[in-house]
């Protein structure tokens, strides 16, 4: 009910701030008097991200930056921005136009869908990370930030990935990142959750934490970046399918280890409310539905149509 209900009420969900916990057993009723235990890393949390949403409001238009993330899955440069039953390429070149007539600075937008892809891949992505990178971050910065995580923390991105060094995105001493500028907005391609695995084997994994380059991605847009909000552009990415609790997620839980108390929107399928919870829950997600695609005839295209056509043609003088 604390979860469920304030979900139909449209709420953003942040996470449990207090616990039920034994206070005294009553002798006489032999009963458990139980009381609500805070919890201040939770309350901090929840401070926190409030705060954000409030600084988003209050911030005027042409101050505010927001990250744009396009989903990559499978790992491959042809299912960049692959959102479910969503032209994301269009779709983004069309937020990015909306933002900028909202009075958002957004410079050198791309003119279309396939201009935006053009730009995106002469950067590096999750199938050919050795591409050249206009968006860096020292990997000393890195350490210095996994260097203030809770030991276990550490201790298991440490022992899955093993030094910051060997990650594929770190090149000259620093992340080469994904990310392309637009002004005060940026267009990113989510990194991956693991190199070398099978992707459709770890994509929904629980127990894969992400490596070195993914937090690093993370960092960039909150501290560097400084970005007061990420839109998830389409069903779905990975953050919300990372290690931790189904609900209520604590400071060991990778979504909130990952992406902080930042605000996060979500343009999501509308007919898929199940996966859409799965990010209100774990991320914080506010979902924006949009409609399933409209049906057409389905047709043959390219050298496919030609041959096609010239079976009709040679069948019709049969």
């Amino acid at each position: 009910m604390n979860v469920a209900m304030p979900e139909v009420d449209g709420r953003i969900l942040s996470r449990a701030v207090s616990f039920k916990t034994l206070r005294a057993r009553d002798p006489l009723t032999e009963a458990d008097i139980v009381d609500y235990k805070p919890v201040q890393d939770r309350i901090e949390f929840v401070a926190s991200l409030a705060a954000a949403w409030v600084k988003l409001r209050r911030a005027s238009a042409s101050d505010r930056r927001v990250v744009l993330v396009l989903a990559n899955y499978p790992n491959r440069d042809a299912r960049i921005g692959n959102g479910v039953g969503l032209d994301t390429p269009a779709s983004t070149v069309e937020v990015l136009a909306a933002l900028e007539e909202a009075g958002y600075r957004v410079d050198g937008r791309p003119a279309d869908g396939a201009a935006l892809m053009a730009r995106l891949l002469s950067g590096p992505t999750n199938a050919a990370s050795d591409r050249a990178a206009t968006v860096m971050l020292p990997l000393e910065r890195y350490r210095a930030w996994l260097a203030d995580q809770v030991p276990e923390t550490r201790t298991t991105i440490d022992e899955r990935w093993g030094d910051a060094a060997s990650d594929p995105f770190v090149r000259d001493g620093s992340f080469a990142l994904p990310v392309h500028l637009f002004g005060n907005v940026a267009v990113a391609v989510q990194p991956a959750r693991g190199y070398n695995i099978d992707s459709e084997a770890s994509y929904h994994d629980p127990d894969l934490v992400p490596p070195h380059g993914y937090l690093a991605f993370h960092l960039w847009l909150r501290e560097v970046f400084g970005a007061q909000a990420v839109v998830h552009l389409g069903k779905h990415g990975n953050l919300e399918w990372l290690p931790g609790k189904a609900t209520a997620l604590s400071q060991l839980c990778w979504p909130e280890i990952a992406l902080g108390a930042l605000p996060n929107l979500y343009p999501f399928i509308v007919n898929d409310p199940g996966e859409g919870t799965q990010a209100k829950r774990r991320a914080g997600a506010v979902i924006v539905d949009h409609l399933t695609p409209p049906l057409t005839r389905a047709g043959s295209y390219g050298a496919l149509a030609d041959l096609e056509h010239l079976i009709e043609i040679g069948r019709a003088h049969v």
